[in-house]
């Protein structure tokens, strides 16, 4: 089990509580400052990286490439067992699973989240992401108070709960993009708009601008964390890299 987890302190605080596992999210070789966390199950969705490496090849219907960690939740809620609790990181950023469930600190934005959204990417992910939402959520969006990273630890239940309210907006918000959920055709569709050109005048890649499931889902994560009541500590995420601030 996990380093420095008071397990039946968890089986106080979460009777169905069963196995504790920290996925880890790596696509190449990299240091691994994963030492003191037990547990632990690399996965990858690079077929070449698997083979090389032994981590575990994720099969999902979203694609990382465009989706981020809507990939890997995806396969993890799919994979673990009801009574099975999840911690998620990536070979650069480490969350701890520590008793109960662990959120991505929030970070406080100068401008707001809709605004940032806009500078970073584009205004025609705004316009759709306002659309697809409810008056309730927006006011989340309007705020300045940003959950990055979509990396948390809790267990079967909760993931799905998340799964259940992210994965709709991300994809009806795609839908009134008009944008394909392909990499390929995402890649097409980014050609197509000012996503190759934000405002900050940085992250010109078209591969970069083609994640957008993942910008939009962690806006969305956002709205999740700020709204749901679980009882959630929020933790500072560690980041093993530099240049990783939002």
């Amino acid at each position: 089990m996990l380093l420095n987890h008071d397990i039946e302190k968890d089986k106080i605080l979460y009777p169905n509580y069963s196995n504790t596992y920290t996925f880890i999210v790596c696509h190449k070789p990299f240091e691994d400052k994963f030492g003191d966390i037990s547990n632990k199950v690399y996965l990858t969705d690079f077929k070449d990286y698997a083979k090389s490496s032994g981590a575990l090849l994720v099969n999902s219907d979203y694609d990382s490439r465009v989706f981020g960690e809507i990939t890997f939740w995806d396969y993890i809620y799919k994979t673990i067992r009801d009574d099975d609790w999840a911690c998620l990181c990536a070979y650069r950023r480490k969350i701890y699973p520590r008793i109960g469930i662990q959120v991505a600190h929030p970070i406080k934005l100068p401008c707001s989240i809709l605004q940032h959204l806009t500078y970073y990417h584009s205004s025609i992910l705004t316009d759709a992401l306002t659309k697809a939402l409810q008056r309730e959520e927006l006011d989340i969006l309007e705020s300045n108070i940003f959950v990055p990273f979509n990396i948390f630890s809790a267990p079967r239940q909760v993931i799905g709960d998340w799964i259940d309210f992210v994965i709709p907006r991300v994809t009806q918000t795609m839908q009134i993009l008009g944008c394909p959920q392909d990499i390929e055709g995402v890649k097409n569709w980014v050609k197509s708009t000012d996503l190759i050109s934000p405002l900050d005048g940085k992250n010109l890649s078209i591969d970069y601008q083609s994640r957008i499931g993942a910008f939009l889902s962690e806006r969305i994560n956002t709205i999740f964390w700020l709204t749901r009541n679980y009882g959630q500590q929020f933790q500072e995420v560690k980041l093993l890299e530099h240049n990783q601030y939002i």
